[in-house]
């Protein structure tokens, strides 16, 4: 329970406050505040490390003024209760987990866990998984579900709907579509949702007015280097 609740609070936390930054000031329907807002996101586009401080200043204007319309940081009071009692009957909400080995800092070396939330459960059920050296890409065609999903299958029986949170590895693996030895797909057999955090899962009123980019190719492990080279 400990580990799980650290998960919802940690995960996209950056971006879901960003977010609900945004929403906020979007249903304030204050000018001055709208106003704030593009002049700081017209700053933050033009990426002069000269601008900081005016950046700042005006996100502080902004912090300061947004209480008297709603908390944004209303989202680290959800806890794994929250998410019990956000599910129905059919769901499963998984945080995937990589766990550092003690011996060994490698990839490769770390292991992989799946912490299983279901309607009725009082706290997660741990699965341990595999290690990150088993999901290095591979020719076999049911890799991943063997790795991933197969030591689920007795939490997962009964379940349609399955929110989950990848970790490390899995954050760039198609694991939603596994092949099954049915020859169908994870997403053939449940609905999938693939999460920042099962937060969401509790957050998941629609919003609107917010603008929305999608990313593909996403590299999760760069380093800090890498970054640089590209930028350059």
């Amino acid at each position: 329970t400990i580990c799980y609740n650290g998960l919802l609070q940690s995960r996209g936390i950056l971006l879901s406050s960003t977010i609900s930054i945004e929403q906020l000031v979007h249903n304030s329907d204050d000018p001055v505040l709208k106003g704030l807002l593009a002049q700081m996101k017209e700053l933050q586009t033009q990426q002069n490390p000269g601008l900081g401080r005016a950046v700042e200043a005006l996100e502080q204007r902004i912090l300061s003024t947004l209480p008297q319309y709603g908390n944004f940081m209303d989202m680290l009071n959800i806890t794994i209760d929250s998410v019990g009692c956000s599910l129905k009957a059919g769901d499963a909400a998984i945080e995937f987990m990589k766990v550092p080995s003690e011996e060994v800092d490698t990839e490769d070396a770390c292991k992989y866990v799946a912490l299983v939330m279901k309607k009725g459960y009082t706290a997660p059920r741990i699965i341990e998984l595999c290690h990150g050296g088993d999901l290095k890409n591979d020719t076999d065609h049911d890799l991943y579900y063997r790795k991933v999903w197969k030591p689920l299958a007795k939490e997962l029986g009964g379940i349609k709907r399955i929110f989950f949170s990848p970790d490390g590895r899995l954050f760039s693996l198609p694991i939603e579509y596994s092949i099954m030895p049915t020859k169908q797909s994870i997403m053939d057999k449940y609905a999938c949702y693939r999460v920042s955090s099962t937060r969401e899962i509790v957050r998941k009123k629609a919003q609107t007015g917010v603008d929305a980019a999608l990313y593909g190719g996403i590299r999760y492990d760069m380093s800090v280097e890498d970054m640089v080279a590209d930028a350059d």
